[in-house]
Parts: structure tokens; C-alpha cells; sequence
């Protein structure tokens, strides 16, 4: 469409040049219309699919147009109307102006920066003042020929406020870095120049009561055109290409000196003491603001230039301080508990700059914060270990959940914070500590001065970093110490509650089918297996307490057990090694006891559990459980000199069928023999299993097939009772020759 209209535009103007002056005026009128219609119908698509800014441009633009064609269309259609005689021509031409001038005006004002408003501002001040004194020279000396008028004070102010707006405008795009264009808002002043010619040389020209055809019509149809055209094309993005830093260093640079030059010159070559002095008053103007500006311009520079010496400092020291970190963080490492590894925290924070103090504070899992390390300062003796006050507590929590953060520290009745200001801090800056997204505890810096409170966001970089290495390195054994806490306090939960129960296994003379011992056995109400459970306490450092419970449980529940039968206790080497407690366990003991010392735990040093096991054995006779399998092998036997060895159910399984377990079984049966202790088999369950190990000269048997384990009441009655079929199918057992 704007093709089309550029296209009337010149066919017009060279109709015009040959035709007639009725056909002429017609053809001048008619273009103005077409091309203003089609120029409204551009900006009408750009209002209606063009982005949001400019939409708002577009609807504002169309706006003043129209006014605009209005004005023209009432002046030719209107011989004889001047606006010095008839005012609503004017009004028109007028608020077309206003509404196109303050459209660009807050378009190009939203897109400043705030550090180039009093530049900018600057500028165009200049600009006004230049433009009056250059075009108010002119109208002086126009005055002084006898050439002035209401025409002239018309034209002499349209110029000037055109060639004011159009500098200003065109400075506020340099200073955005809006790249230079015959569109955008570029094209638009140059539309409102061409229509603003236009409407300065129709209102300047004299009434004579005709009209007539004038280049300004076609100047008007080009800037209508132009308008279209910058408002199709409005984009005020900025551009950071070399040309726009060249043009804005070049306008900022040569701008003062080339007006301040122009209007001197003016001054000296114009003649008449009106006119020389109106310029005179002029060019002194305009020099003064353009020293201001340069003035102001200084200032403004040395205030950037201390601004950014004073952040090439700020961030040399923080490359410094980074560099701290870095070397402190290299440093951190998981090493010990929680304690341990929260004072090397401390230690590496007091390398940071302005921290005298640093303190770990973690949140445990029953709601209260406790101090585990404290550094800096002074001696701090029973601040580790320290419980806050629940009010500190929750302050700490709930500032924690906003990020890092910096406080006073003030005159308080808290017993923590009165320790940290006796020691002469006065601020901190606090950090949270996290651990796979949880929080774990707070690191607060302390310092002697208020210096916590001046920058924290200058540290907050440096010290976040910090702080996740440092709850990176304090998760892992802070998460380890709630674990075996958790554990410690599911076990000792057990242990008061009685959360277990004893049951007992019966242990079979295989040669003659008869009970003569029971074998106790520990279940939990958890359903957790029993070595898994007895695992977890052995972690948590409580296996003695838990085993010695349930030893003592298993004792008081064998009093129902036939008297001519002897016990079997399953006995860790811890608790052996302990004495004192097993032998308190066994000294009131009734019946005939047996410890099993169990094969699947690692025994560091066999002697010293032998001279332990010696302590006891007056007491009981010793087992050594699970023979042929585990970490010692015969070492374990050899050591301990056991009275009973029971055989891993690994070596029982299949030995009927299996020719290498078979003879495994043979062969300690055979070093039974030599070293004058008892064989037991434990873990059978089928009567084939139970024949081999008969035939091999096994004396004992324990598993499934012979009796499951069970309660007291469901155990037999007397040793003098074969095993029965309801315990299994090894009633058909018959006694060996």
C-alpha cells in the first residue's frame, strides 16, 4: 500500500506540472485524499497485528493523522481561511502536533536509561536555545527589512519548535543506540518535518482568497507516507553495533562545539543593533548551557570514573576473597563425626575477610539447635554441646528459610548470644547450611564491628559458596549420626518394651533319637530377622545391652525346660570379651549351659578371647557355631578348643548326594575325634541328610526335620522323650549299635 501511494505521489506531481489550474487543483486535492487513506489503512494493519508498543504508537499516530488530513482537507476546501482569521484550521494542525509530538515524546522517554536522562535533557535544552537564536535572527532581520507579521511570528515559532523537537528527538535515538533508519521512530521525524514544513508554509502564506496548487501539498503527502511508513516499521530496540557507538561518541562530542561556532558566527555577521543584539543574548545563552552541560557532563564522568575504580576494588576483592574460599574449600573433607568435621568448617571460615567468629549451629531431629563447633575469638569453654533457647530456635529456622542474612548483636537475656557479644562481637553474617535439600544447621561469621551489616550482598556469593561445600562436607555425618540415633533409639525401645520373645530348638542324640539340650533362639515383634537386628545394635553400640536382654529373657524361660536337658546361649565375642555381664548372666544358672561362640563375626585377636572365655568356662561348656564356613576357618577351633562343634548347615545341605561335602563332613569328624569334642549337625532336614551323618559317626543333630523351634509349652517334657512325629518324621529313628 505504501508502494501504491508513493506511486500517486510522483504520477501526481507530474500530472500537475501539465495540467490545467482547475485539473491540477483537483489532481493535488485527489492525491493528498488516496494517499492519505491508504497511509491510514498501513497504520490501521499495524494497530491491529503489530507488537504491543507499537500498537500504542500506531493507535496514537493514527489519531493525529487523521486531525491532520482534516486541517489540510479544511483548508482547501475553505478559500480565504488563514489561521490568523479563522481558528479551526489551527486548532486542527495544532492537535495533530500535540498528539503526535507527545506520542513520540513518551515512547522515546520510556526507553532512556535513568544514568542518560541529564544528558539527554541537556541536549535538547541546547537545542531549543540554539534553534531560537539562529531562527530568531532571521525573523529580526526580517523585521528590520519591513517583511514581519503575524505570518512570520507564525512561521519563526513552528521552525522552532520543529527543528527543536526534531534535535531532540533525534538525540534521544542516538543516546538509545536505536539503529539509523529511514523507518522506526527515525522515519517519523521525518515525517513530522515534511508535514510540518508543509503546515509552517501554508499558514505563513497570504490571505489572498484563493487556492492554488504548491510543492508544499506534495511535501505534505510525503510525510504522510514517511508516518505510515515509521509506524509499519516501529522498532526501538537498541543496537550495539560499532556504527551507533560511532555516531553517539561523535554527537556528544562535536554537538557543543558546532552550535556553540554557529551561533558566534551568527552573531558577527548579523547587522542591526536588533537583530545583533537578539542573537548576541542568544549565543551568550547557548554558550553558558553548553558549559553547564560540559560541566555537568565532567562531574558525571569523574563520578563513573570513581565508581568504577571503586568497583574494579570491590571486585578485587572479591577475587581474593574467592580465591580464599576456594583454598579453604580445598581443604574441607569429611573426617570424624560431626564435631570434627564442623570445627575444620569453623577453622576455614575464619580465613575469609572481617571474620573474627565462626560458629556451627545444626538443627537435631527432636527440634532443638545445638552448638557443635565455635572458633575465633577468645576461649570458649562449654559453648560446644550448648542447647538454644527455643525462642532462638525459631528464629533461626524461620530466617533460614528466607536465605543468608545479617544481624546486630544486641543487648538480650539469650545465654548464646550474651557469650558471643562478651567476647566483643558485635554483627554476624549468617548463612544457611544445607544437605540434599534439607536444612541441617546455620553458620553464623561473627565480627567486631558492624561490617556484617555494611555488604552483605557484596559477600553473599562468596559465602553461599562457601556454605554449600560446607553442607556438602557436614551432611554425610551429621545424616550418619541421626541414623545411629535413630537406630540407638529403635533398640533401646526394644529392650524397655521386651519387643522380642525366646524360643527354643530341641537338640537330638541322633544315635538314640532322644532330646538332650535346647538351643534358644531370639524373635523380635518387629519381624526383623535376628541377625539383621542384632547387626543394627552391634552399629549402634548397643549389641551388649540388646544381647544380654535377650540372653537373660531366653535363661528365665528355660526354667520350664526338662530339667536333665542342657541350654545352648548363641554369645557374641564382644559380649565374651565383656565377662562381666555374661558371667553375671550365668553364675545363678541351674542347669547345664553352653555358649556358642558364633564363626560368622571377625575375631581379631584369638587369644585374648580365649583368656576371656577362660573366665567362664568353669561355668559352662563352649561351642563353636557354624564350623566350616565364616572368616577363620579351623584357626577358629584350633584357638578356642571348643567342647562342642556344630556344623554349618552349608555343609550339612546335601551331604548324602555330595561327594566334596561328604568328605568335609568325615574329615572333622575325624579332628573331633583327635581333639576330644562333640560333633553336632545342625540344619537338617531330610532323613537322607540325617542317615549320612549318622553313618559318619556325627553325634548330635539340630534342624527341621528333628524340631522346629518354638515356645516353651510346645517343646517336649522330658529327656526322656524320643523326638515325636508332631515335631517330625524322625520318630522312625532307631538307636545305633
Amino acid at each position: 500500500m505504501l508502494g501504491l501511494a508513493t506511486i500517486t505521489l510522483v504520477a501526481s506531481a507530474v500530472l500537475v506540472s501539465v495540467a490545467p489550474g482547475s485539473i491540477a487543483l483537483a489532481i493535488d486535492n485527489g492525491q493528498q485524499l488516496v494517499i492519505s487513506v491508504l497511509a491510514v489503512a498501513v497504520m490501521w494493519t499495524t494497530l491491529r497485528h503489530g507488537s504491543r508498543e507499537a500498537s500504542w504508537v500506531a493507535r496514537r499516530l493514527l489519531v493525529a493523522l487523521t486531525l491532520a488530513v482534516a486541517g489540510m482537507i479544511l483548508w482547501d476546501t475553505q478559500p480565504g481561511w488563514s489561521t490568523a482569521s479563522a481558528g479551526p484550521t489551527g486548532a486542527l494542525f495544532v492537535g495533530a502536533v500535540a498528539t503526535a509530538v507527545l506520542t513520540l515524546g513518551w515512547s522515546l522517554a520510556g526507553s532512556v536509561e535513568r544514568s542518560r536522562l541529564v544528558p539527554v535533557l541537556l541536549d535538547a535544552t541546547v537545542i531549543v536555545a540554539a534553534s531560537t537564536t539562529v531562527l530568531g535572527g532571521a525573523w529580526a532581520t526580517l523585521i528590520g527589512q519591513g517583511d514581519g507579521g503575524p505570518e512570520a511570528l507564525i512561521a519563526l515559532a513552528g521552525a522552532v519548535f520543529a527543528i527543536s523537537a526534531l534535535g531532540a528527538g533525534y538525540l534521544i535515538l542516538l543516546h538509545c543506540r536505536v539503529r539509523p533508519s529511514f523507518g522506526s521512530a527515525y522515519g517519523v521525524l521525518g515525517a513530522m518535518a515534511l508535514i510540518g514544513v508543509s503546515w509552517i508554509a501554508w499558514m505563513a502564506a497570504p490571505d489572498n482568497g484563493t487556492i492554488g496548487v504548491a510543492p508544499t501539498d506534495f511535501a505534505f503527502s510525503a510525510g504522510v507516507i514517511l508516518l505510515a511508513h515509521g509506524v509499519a516499521t516501529w522498532d526501538l530496540s537498541p543496537s550495539t553495533t560499532e556504527r551507533s557507538e560511532t555516531l553517539v561518541r561523535a554527537t556528544v562530542d562535536l554537538f557543543p562545539p558546532v552550535t556553540v561556532a554557529t551561533c558566534v558566527t551568527l552573531s558577527l555577521v548579523s547587522s542591526g543593533s536588533y537583530g545583533f543584539d537578539l542573537v548576541r543574548i542568544g549565543t551568550l545563552f547557548v554558550v553558558g548551557l553548553t558549559l553547564i552541560r560540559q560541566i555537568l557532563l565532567s562531574i558525571r564522568e569523574r563520578h563513573s570514573m570513581l565508581a568504577e575504580r571503586a568497583a574494579s576494588a570491590r571486585i578485587a576483592r572479591e577475587v581474593a576473597e574467592r580465591a580464599t574460599v576456594l583454598s579453604a574449600l580445598s581443604k574441607l573433607e569429611i573426617s570424624g563425626g560431626p564435631e570434627e568435621t564442623a570445627d575444620a568448617i569453623c577453622q576455614q571460615a575464619l580465613m575469609l575477610d572481617g571474620v573474627e567468629n565462626a560458629v556451627v549451629r545444626v538443627f537435631r531431629h527432636d527440634g532443638d539447635a545445638v552448638v557443635i563447633a565455635v572458633r575465633g575469638l577468645g576461649d570458649l569453654p562449654g559453648m560446644v554441646g550448648m542447647v538454644l533457647t527455643a525462642s532462638r530456635t525459631e528464629h533461626l529456622r524461620a530466617r533460614a528459610d528466607s536465605g543468608p542474612w545479617s544481624e546486630a548483636y544486641e543487648a538480650t537475656d539469650d545465654p548464646h548470644l550474651e557469650r558471643l557479644r562478651g567476647l566483643g562481637l558485635r554483627s554476624s553474617y549468617n548463612v544457611p547450611l544445607y544437605w540434599n535439600q534439607e536444612l541441617l544447621g546455620v553458620l553464623g561469621l561473627g565480627s567486631v564491628s558492624l561490617s556484617c551489616l555494611e555488604a552483605p550482598a557484596e559477600r553473599a556469593t562468596t559465602v553461599h559458596e562457601f556454605a554449600l561445600v560446607a553442607g556438602a562436607v557436614l551432611g554425610p555425618p551429621l545424616a550418619e549420626r541421626a541414623r545411629l540415633d535413630g537406630m540407638r533409639t529403635g533398640i533401646l525401645t526394644i529392650i524397655s518394651e521386651h519387643a522380642f520373645h525366646p524360643v527354643f530348638q530341641a537338640i537330638v542324640d541322633i544315635r538314640t533319637a532322644r532330646v538332650v539340650g535346647y538351643e534358644a533362639l531370639t524373635r523380635f515383634e518387629s519381624g526383623q530377622r535376628p541377625d539383621l537386628q542384632f547387626g543394627e545394635a552391634d552399629e549402634a553400640g548397643l549389641n551388649i545391652e540388646l544381647e544380654t536382654a535377650c540372653l537373660r529373657a531366653a535363661i528365665d524361660a528355660s526354667v520350664d525346660l526338662p530339667a536333665d536337658t542342657w541350654l545352648s546361649l548363641n554369645v557374641s565375642p564382644a559380649l565374651a570379651l565383656a565377662q562381666a555381664p555374661l558371667i553375671e548372666l550365668l553364675i545363678d544358672v541351674e542347669r547345664p549351659i553352653v555358649i556358642e561362640i558364633t564363626e560368622h563375626v571377625v575375631i581379631d585377636d584369638y587369644e585374648e578371647l580365649a583368656c576371656a572365655l577362660q573366665a567362664v568356662r568353669r561355668y559352662v561348656r563352649l561351642a563353636v557355631d557354624d564350623a566350616g564356613s565364616g572368616y577363620a576357618g579351623l584357626s577358629h577351633i584350633l584357638e578356642l578348643r571348643p567342647d562342642i562343634l556344630k556344623l554349618d548347615i552349608a555343609l550339612v545341605r546335601s551331604v548324602n548326594t555330595d561327594p566334596g561335602r561328604h568328605a568335609l563332613v568325615a574329615s572333622m569328624v575325624a579332628f573331633a575325634r583327635e581333639t576330644h569334642c562333640t560333633v553336632l549337625a545342625e540344619g537338617i532336614e531330610t532323613m537322607g541328610e540325617l542317615e549320612s551323618l549318622r553313618a559318619l559317626g556325627v553325634e548330635l543333630g539340630q534342624g527341621y526335620l528333628l524340631a522346629r523351634p518354638a515356645f516353651v509349652g510346645q517343646t517336649c517334657s522330658s529327656a526322656d522323650q524320643a523326638v515325636s512325629p508332631d515335631i517330625g518324621a524322625s520318630a522312625q529313628l532307631t538307636p545305633v549299635e
